[in-house]
């Protein structure tokens, strides 16, 4: 952050920052509206429920490649120290 702030400088950097956080709550307050709509209480039940069998499989699948990336970050952050 602190590098992206110093490249955009410091106004115009706030500015995106804004941004970028209004368009997230935006997007997770559509994701929470969708997900009492049709009674799905879980994120990879609201996908299955949008999407199909294909969807959920996808969904579950980039999860757990985050999870398993962060895993690596974690491990390779401590074995630095």
């Amino acid at each position: 952050m602190p590098f992206a702030l110093k490249e955009a400088g410091f106004w115009s950097g706030c500015f995106l920052m804004l941004i970028v956080a209004a368009t997230s709550d935006y997007t997770v307050r559509l994701l929470i509206r969708l997900g009492q709509q049709v009674k799905k209480k879980y994120y990879e039940q609201l996908v299955q429920s949008q999407f199909g069998r294909v969807g959920y499989l996808a969904v579950s699948a980039a999860m757990g490649i985050f999870a398993y990336g962060a895993m690596c970050a974690y491990l390779i952050g401590i074995g630095a120290w």
